[in-house]
């Protein structure tokens, strides 16, 4: 019977250098299927996209309301809608034994229609939240409309004149994408309520409403008509298109204020890689990211030179997962 021979020292060690290299390998496999692209991850699609604010709110204008001197009949004598000059004959209150002419005080657009608002809705009220918030996103009007032979008591309505040579937009916006937005500069503001059409003009000012909204007073000597009877303004402020990769708040890590970072898959690697990005904007309506850049070494490097890798859909997780394999 032949005698076993004992296990010399460096059998020992290439079968422990062994189990240390297949170890090595597991790890690097199990590394591969947490980050799997399968799972986790979607391919980084690039189109134009326009980078946009909201702005809801309402229009402050320079109004001046005529009130009946007397008890009587109202007869119009310029038609709503007419631009008139300082002391232009606008309406007549007559009765039995007088005829009572009213001239206009200041040029500007008749209208023989007030909302109750004309006063009380200013930027000032607005930012001292005299005006709440919900009557800023939603002007409570209560319109009273003065027909041609109206009878009227003394001190009752009989129209307005609306100065026509600008009007401003009072908005909120929300904070976090404010930045945008500064106080002198030029802007395009494209109208989705009452009318459907873009303006250009000015940020006359910027002030905080709350901590999730700004207020802006955008000013504009475009004078939409239909405005001159509607307190109520939505829109958006256009920044134009850029080439961009839309992005769920789940992907995008906010490292600091107005500064965003993500994980992604490169091309040649499974291992996930963090990398700051340029945010443009966030998209209306569902609050995803638009992101036009994004840094590789020392530069940022546009989107497009990023098309097809693959993001983390979930920074959080990913950050986890780091953790536990670190561990």
């Amino acid at each position: 019977m032949r005698e076993k021979k004992p296990t010399d020292a460096v059998s020992v060690v290439v079968i422990a250098f062994c189990f240390v290299i297949a170890a090595i390998i597991l790890v690097q496999v199990f590394r591969t299927i947490t980050f799997s692209p399968k799972n986790s991850t979607l391919p980084l699609n690039v189109t134009r996209t326009e980078v946009m604010i909201l702005g809801n709110g309402f229009n402050a204008k320079t109004e001046t309301i005529y009130l009946s001197p007397i008890q009587g009949t109202v007869h119009r004598i310029k038609i709503p809608g007419a631009v008139v000059r300082v002391g232009s004959p606008i309406a007549s209150v007559s009765n039995s034994s007088s005829n009572t002419e009213i001239q206009a005080q200041s040029q500007g657009v008749l209208s023989y229609i007030r909302d109750g608002l004309e006063e009380i809705f200013t930027f000032e009220n607005a930012l001292q939240k005299t005006i709440s918030f919900d009557d800023i996103m939603e002007p409570p009007t209560k319109f009273e409309r003065v027909e041609d032979g109206k009878k009227v008591m003394e001190n009752d309505f009989v129209c307005k004149v609306v100065n026509n040579e600008s009007i401003c937009y009072v908005l909120l916006i929300e904070t976090k994408v404010a930045d945008r937005i500064e106080k002198g500069s030029s802007a395009t503001f494209s109208l989705t309520y009452p009318a459907s059409l873009s303006v250009n003009g000015t940020i006359t000012e910027k002030e905080p409403y709350n901590d999730d909204y700004t207020i802006v007073c955008f000013t504009t000597p475009y004078y939409v008509e239909t405005l001159l009877n509607t307190r109520k303004v939505n829109g958006y402020f256009s920044f134009g298109y850029h080439n961009a990769a839309i992005l769920p708040p789940s992907a995008v890590k906010e490292i600091s204020p107005n500064q965003y970072a993500i994980y992604y898959l490169p091309f040649d690697s499974q291992s996930p890689v963090y990398a700051p990005v340029h945010v443009e904007g966030i998209q209306p309506g569902t609050e995803q990211f638009i992101i036009t850049a994004i840094k590789s070494g020392e530069n940022m490097v546009p989107i497009e030179d990023f098309r097809g890798i693959e993001v983390f859909l979930d920074w959080e997780n990913v950050e986890k997962e780091l953790l536990k394999n670190d561990n």
